[in-house]
Order: structure tokens, then sequence, then C-alpha cells
């Protein structure tokens, strides 16, 4: 059985409105890119697009992220919800909140054009390496690095 949406019509206009001030004001204005506002969310550049055209339905993590960038309490911005229970949540965020790194894949995403982690950094990281935590995609960004560089110097001296 679907889930039963999170917010209602008004509120997620209320989001998008929310979403397009925040994009103005804080992005735009300080000539930042979607990309850089896709990355503070934790979500890819073509979701924010579509988020500032008003076609994305944003889940309770993105509506908070949104709530936190405009300077207020998610409940502050929309009013009361009914918040789903977590199998719920994870449909409304397009399936992200039932992988236990949401965030490293955010952050695998972002750096996709400028970073390249092998693929051995990656599946230690999604195998828990770092354990169970989600860090925050700037986090995770590091972490890769330096596990790229201690792989590559194991790599080397096995050789």
């Amino acid at each position: 059985m679907p889930a039963k949406p999170v917010f209602t019509e008004e509120q997620y206009e209320i989001l998008h409105s929310a979403a397009r001030r925040v994009w103005k004001t804080k992005f735009q204005a300080e000539g930042k890119t979607q990309k850089e506002m896709a990355f503070a969310l934790g979500v890819s550049q073509q979701t924010v697009s579509n988020l500032l055209k008003g076609t994305y339905r944003p889940g309770l993590k993105v509506a908070t992220e949104i709530a936190i960038l405009d300077g207020k309490e998610l409940e502050d911005l929309i009013g009361d919800f009914a918040a789903p229970g977590a199998a719920a949540v994870a449909l409304m965020n397009g399936g992200l909140a039932s992988h236990p790194f949401a965030n490293l894949d955010v952050c695998i995403q972002f750096f996709a054009s400028s970073k390249h982690w092998s693929p051995w950094t990656i599946a230690a990281a999604r195998a828990g390496f770092f354990g169970n935590a989600d860090f925050a995609p700037p986090e995770w960004a590091g972490k890769l690095d330096h596990l790229e560089k201690a792989l590559e110097r194991a790599r080397k001296g096995a050789a």
C-alpha cells in the first residue's frame, strides 16, 4: 500500500515558494549555482531544477533542509504535518532514506566531475568502513580522500 503524502498541497506550495526564495536570496544573489544548492539540500542539480519549477515534491528530509536554509524550523514554515513511518519517508525521498549512506551517494554524485575515488574506496565506505553513521556530504569527501590515499599506499607497499 503506498504511503500517504507527508504534506498537503498547500504545504507543497509553501515549500516551493521557500525554495525559490532561498535560491534567489542565498544562492543566485551570491553568484552560486543550482549545483551548490543541490549540495546544500543533499539532492542532485536536476532535483533542484525541478524543485524550483514546482514539479518536484520534496520529502521530509529535503523539506527540513529547505526550511533550515530559509532560517526557519519546518513546522514554523509549513505548520503541522503528519510524519510517516520510515518506509514512507524512503518512498517520499525517492528511496534514498532506505540506503544507510544516502549522503555518501550525494557526495559521490556531487564530486563526480572532479574526484574519482576507486571502486575499492567506495565499496569500503558503503560496507561500513567508517561505521554506521551517515556523515554530511563534505565530511564524506574528506573521509573518502583519506581512505583513497591509504589504500593507494597499501597497494604500493604490497607491490
